[in-house]
């Protein structure tokens, strides 16, 4: 693969983290409670959301990712949630495992294409549910 498009892969990886630190304001103004209430159309809280993107981060996106570049040492991260764990406290794990696979395969080369399709399926991932959370945030605002 071009590395015009790894890097713009590697470089949407990273846009999670990017776009996480500009919720950190809207998490901060609000108060715990209010992040760990369901909204219309939704089962999940802006907590339960932030918790199953961590998740997933561990225990598909970072072993998978790892097994179709054709690696065999997935990095070892370690997370221990509390049940009462926040809203901020689950934003700054996700940014720190998101740190780790984006670095991780930035090490790679050659691309596979099956990495780049995983990859990318990740960032769509993130996408659907950065707009969740801020859409969630949007009927918040009142």
């Amino acid at each position: 693969m071009m590395d015009q498009g790894r890097d713009a892969i590697l470089d949407q990886l990273a846009y999670l983290v990017d776009e996480l630190d500009m919720q950190r304001p809207l998490l901060a103004a609000l108060p715990a409670d209010r992040l760990t209430l369901t909204h219309v159309g939704s089962s999940d809280s802006i907590r339960d959301r932030y918790l199953q993107m961590l998740e997933a981060e561990i225990t598909r996106h970072l072993p998978e990712a790892t097994q179709r570049a054709g690696l065999e040492d997935v990095p070892t991260v370690t997370v221990t949630v509390e049940p009462d764990a926040d809203a901020e406290w689950l934003v700054g794990e996700l940014s720190r495992v998101r740190g780790v696979l984006t670095r991780h395969m930035a090490r790679i080369d050659p691309w596979p294409d099956a990495l780049t399709e995983y990859l990318y399926g990740i960032v769509l991932e993130d996408a659907n549910a950065l707009r969740d959370v801020a859409e969630q945030f949007y009927e918040m605002r009142s």
